[in-house]
């Protein structure tokens, strides 16, 4: 397994924003945001959002009325999360802080927040298990979670969409392992069960209350559509059933877990 940069995007902000116009990743954060907005109401008025890249989930839930703190190490991604905001005329609603999971505990004892939000995080650090701890445990009761993590057999799946060798996918599937980070710059990991992840956070004290899986079919519908356009509509609507299905939702690229502190 090949370790991480201390900070996996630092001066990659322009290859991270052209990432989130590709079609699978507006794809992913509308069914992101549509499995959280389950979960919101009026009482989550603050929001902590932990590894805010350039700030396109704080930017909805800042439009939403909510007070957000950005927490971002890499200097490019602040910089661009605040020219996101400002653009959007949402800038006074948000604070952003250059600091990391080791950082939350700081920031919850100073900010009490009513929602806090881990989405493709836990991937980048060194060792999960206390980071997500650390990030849990501090929270006041009531708080909303949200963790997003990559899902290996998601990865395999699309793999074999696009005809990868049997025999590469069988090592694959045997290490256990997750490939992670943008093109250029991507390592591999030990994957992070969902179900043990879910785990974890029982143990910090935060009751799971949502599990969905992210982009189901979509990669496998791509891959098949052999570069014709596919209706995003339709594989909005065909993901978002998938991802809330007992089954099919383990198969999805990422498992996202919603939870409330007790």
């Amino acid at each position: 397994m090949n370790p991480p940069a201390p900070h996996a995007f630092d001066g990659l902000a322009a290859q991270y924003a052209a990432l989130e116009e590709t079609p699978w990743q507006r794809l992913r954060h509308r069914l992101v945001t549509a499995n959280l907005g389950r979960h919101l109401s009026a009482a989550h008025r603050s929001w902590l959002d932990v590894g805010a890249g350039d700030g396109l989930l704080a930017a909805d839930l800042a439009g939403a009325g909510r007070r957000v703190t950005l927490v971002e190490p890499a200097a490019d991604l602040r910089d661009a999360a605040r020219h996101r905001l400002a653009s959007a005329g949402l800038l006074s609603r948000c604070d952003i802080v250059d600091g990391t999971t080791d950082d939350v505990g700081r920031l919850v004892a100073a900010r009490a927040p009513h929602g806090l939000s881990l989405h493709n995080v836990l991937e980048y650090v060194p060792d999960w298990v206390p980071a997500l701890d650390g990030c849990l445990r501090p929270l006041p009761a009531g708080c909303l979670v949200s963790v997003l993590v990559s899902n290996p057999y998601g990865q395999l799946l699309a793999a074999a969409a696009r005809g990868a060798d049997p025999g590469d996918l069988l090592d694959r599937l045997r290490s256990g392992a997750l490939t992670v980070g943008l093109d250029g710059h991507r390592f591999t990991r030990p994957a992070l069960p969902a179900e043990e992840v879910a785990r974890r956070m029982r143990t910090a004290g935060v009751r799971v209350v949502g599990r969905y899986g992210v982009r189901v079919f979509n990669d496998v519908l791509a891959a098949a559509a052999g570069g014709r356009a596919v209706d995003p509509e339709a594989v909005f609507a065909l993901d978002r059933v998938a991802g809330e299905d007992p089954v099919l939702s383990h198969l999805g690229r990422h498992v996202h877990l919603v939870g409330e502190k007790e």
